[in-house]
């Protein structure tokens, strides 16, 4: 499958094993002039990946996702199952890009750890974000719980895209898988007849 790898400021080494093949590897990055940056999109290339500059979001520091998903979209791909960091996951919440989530939960305590999306606090639960259950399995010793956004039982969206994470029992902690990859953690999955992890360095 395709991987795509989401690396603003062009952090991924290129000895990283997702450049392995089998498979191709698409990273996106700002547009950056300086010797740096076209240094490390040339080392990216000599390994075989292929490398997209896009715009940068209104903080100036991060690609604009919009941009990211039309760009996939130009490229055949419209689904996407993503599995990544609390930050990118947010950020494609926040947009509204997301038509399922599949969690696993694991029956362990574990204490403070990594959560699923880092969203703004809420001042009423009545703002939050309502979740429709639509299959619950278990797999092995956890819980496999396949969720879509209420009213979206079909996709609506030329993009079909997935949230896939990993929560714990009783702190709800959710850390998410990608394939989308932020420069730090991050990777998905798409597809259009294809399908393509997607990995995000920041």
């Amino acid at each position: 499958p395709l991987r795509v790898v989401l690396d603003s400021h062009w952090r991924l080494p290129p000895t990283a094993r997702l450049l392995l093949p089998p498979g191709d590897v698409l990273v996106y990055g700002l547009a950056g002039e300086s010797g740096e940056a076209q240094a490390a999109r040339e080392a990216l290339v000599s390994q075989g990946a292929s490398v997209t500059m896009l715009p940068p979001d209104a903080s100036g520091q991060h690609l604009d996702l919009g941009a990211v998903l039309a760009d996939l979209t130009a490229r055949g791909i419209n689904e996407l199952h993503v599995e990544a960091g609390a930050r990118l996951n947010a950020a494609f919440i926040g947009g509204d890009w997301v038509d399922e989530y599949l969690l696993y939960l694991a029956p362990k305590l574990v204490g403070p750890g990594r959560g699923l999306a880092a969203l703004p606090g809420l001042s009423r639960m009545a703002d939050a974000r309502t979740l429709a259950f639509h299959a619950i399995e278990q797999v092995g010793e956890d819980l496999r719980i396949l969720a879509r956004p209420v009213g979206r039982d079909q996709f609506c969206s030329r993009f079909q895209f997935f949230l896939i994470g990993l929560c714990n029992l009783f702190t709800g902690i959710i850390t998410g898988m990608c394939q989308f990859v932020d420069s730090q953690f991050l990777g998905a999955h798409a597809s259009h007849e294809r399908r393509c992890p997607l990995q995000y360095p920041s």
